[in-house]
């Protein structure tokens, strides 16, 4: 199990035309399909900004990953009870979330953390000067970036004008930050 940040593009963006500005923080942006995501609107790219082994540790999303936040909520559970999973089955998913934020813990934030995120900031709005809208999604993946179901929860639009470190920093798993022009 690991952490990787996607990109969500407008329809018919070519991820390659958005790669340079990307690696100006560290990232990429290469084709990711995948036909299990859900919550994309149609010709929507879902594409990787990964460029090492996976995103864990990233500065995206870490507010929320902090280790006060590593409890399983009982709201959560109440909720996979609702939805049929067994005893069994919630006990793996318990496991396996513990086990994600053990990983955190120890290899800890990236070094440069704090610097990625201003890093972030700057090539998604540098974005808008290529497409209409940029979004970023973190997702723990249990399985292949190419067939995993993920469902994108909500939609954050943020301007470009108002996007601050905080922003990502903040980002929930599965919800897509998208930023839009000012």
């Amino acid at each position: 199990m690991c952490f990787f940040v996607t990109a969500v593009l407008p329809p018919g963006t070519a991820p390659a035309s958005l790669a340079g500005i990307f690696a100006s923080a560290a990232m990429t942006c290469v084709a990711l399909p995948n036909p299990k995501v859900v919550g994309l609107e149609p010709g929507e790219v879902w594409a990787s900004t990964t460029c090492g082994r996976c995103d864990c540790g990233t500065v995206i999303g870490s507010v929320l990953r902090a280790p006060s936040s590593a409890q399983v909520d009982a709201r959560d559970l109440a909720k996979l009870r609702k939805k049929g999973w067994s005893e069994a089955r919630i006990g793996r998913w318990v496991a396996e979330k513990d086990k994600a934020r053990a990983k955190l813990e120890r290899i800890g934030p990236r070094p440069g953390a704090e610097e990625a995120a201003s890093a972030i900031v700057e090539a998604l709005r540098t974005a808008l000067t290529v497409v209409d809208y940029v979004g970023l999604v973190l997702h723990l993946y249990r399985g292949s970036t190419a067939s995993e179901r993920i469902t994108l929860r909500e939609r954050r639009a943020v301007r470009a004008a108002d996007l601050g470190e905080d922003d990502v920093r903040s980002l929930p798993e599965d919800v897509v930050l998208q930023v839009v022009r000012s």
